[in-house]
Formats: structure tokens, C-alpha cells, sequence
């Protein structure tokens, strides 16, 4: 059941020293959760749990075996005897030892719709334990794709803000080199650039 689930995704083992060698990918990021993530590793020991008593919930309608055995020895001189007369006594002996062993099968045939209820309880069981465990997978493959996003997107506004920086510090060595002594005589041409009011002299 967990190898159905789990069938569509690879897991490709990588060394710490290569997984940030190079830009990741989304698909590497999502095989990175998918095997690295702590609340899909307990989904998939509950998923395990959830199998285990769905066997024991089932056992109800197998056949039980069981077998036993035992084994007796006692002192030669320490055995009762009875004297009889020859030659009945030569052709009698009581053993020291003995030895016992017994195999059993037992089948329930009916108890009383509890076999029936086992079986639903079972089915219930998996069905829940499958459901909750695909709906970590998704829930935790969002998380993984949108916090992807998100660092793409913050990826661009960096390179927004950067070329917002260059843009102005362009502006400030402009401007600069406009106010340089004998460069500007007057306000009038900077005035368009700091959108200074001037006025025409009389």
C-alpha cells in the first residue's frame, strides 16, 4: 500500500556537498521535502502503523495454529516397579521416559458479527490512514512550491531594487556633475531636472 502511494516520485540520493552546487529546480526542491521531510516521514510510519492493525484487525477470519509438546525423564531407580515372575518380567518394563506433542487449527466459522464488523473496521482503517497520508503529501508539496515561488519572486524584486539603485545613483552623479563649479552659471538648467520654479529677470 505504501509502495502505490510513493510509486510516482523518485528519490535520488545526493551528497550535501553537490545539493547546492547549482540552482535548484522546482522538482528538485519537491524530491528534496518528499524525501527529507520530517512530517512525510512520520506520515509514512502511521501509514505502516495503520497496515499493521489492519492485519491484526483482520486475523479474526484466519485459521490459528498452534502447537505444543513436552518431555519426562526420571531416575531409572526412582521408577515403581512390580515384582513379576519370570519370564513375564523379562518381557515387561516400565519406561523412564515419555514424550508428548500436539498440533491444533482452528477456524472461526461464525461469532456472532464479529468477523463482519472486524472486516469493516479494517477497511475503514486503511481507507483513513491512505487519505491522511495523501493529504500530507499535498499539504506539504503547496508549502514546498509556493516557498519556491516566493523566493522567486523576492529573486526578482531584488534585481528590480538593484536596478532602481543604479538607475538613481545615475541621477546623483548626473546631477553632480551639473552643480560642479562652472559647469551650472545659474539655477536655470537645473531647474527642469529638480523641477525648481524660476523666474525670468526684469
Amino acid at each position: 500500500m505504501l509502495g502505490v502511494v510513493s510509486a510516482g516520485f523518485t528519490a535520488r540520493a545526493q551528497s550535501p556537498a553537490n545539493l547546492f552546487s547549482h540552482p535548484l529546480s522546482r522538482a528538485e526542491a519537491v524530491d528534496i521535502a518528499l524525501r527529507q521531510n520530517s512530517d512525510i516521514r512520520k506520515g509514512k510510519a502511521d501509514l505502516e502503523a495503520a497496515h499493521g492493525v489492519v492485519m491484526q484487525l483482520r486475523s479474526i477470519a484466519y485459521p490459528k495454529l498452534s502447537a505444543g509438546g513436552g518431555y519426562n525423564w526420571e531416575q531409572p531407580s526412582l521408577v515403581e516397579s512390580f515384582p513379576l515372575p519370570p519370564p513375564i518380567n523379562n518381557l515387561i518394563h516400565i519406561p523412564n521416559q515419555n514424550w508428548n506433542s500436539d498440533i491444533r487449527v482452528q477456524q472461526s466459522i461464525y461469532e456472532g458479527g464479529r468477523m463482519t464488523s472486524s472486516f469493516r473496521s479494517a477497511k475503514l482503517t486503511r481507507q483513513q490512514a491512505l487519505l491522511n497520508y495523501q493529504a500530507l503529501l499535498a499539504d506539504t508539496l503547496l508549502a514546498v512550491r509556493v516557498a519556491y515561488d516566493d523566493i522567486l519572486a523576492a529573486q526578482d524584486q531584488v534585481s528590480v531594487n538593484e536596478a532602481s539603485v543604479k538607475l538613481l545613483t545615475h541621477e546623483l552623479d548626473d546631477a553632480r556633475r551639473r552643480l560642479r563649479p562652472g559647469r551650472c552659471r545659474s539655477l536655470t538648467c537645473c531647474a527642469p531636472m529638480w523641477n525648481w520654479p524660476t523666474k525670468a529677470r526684469a
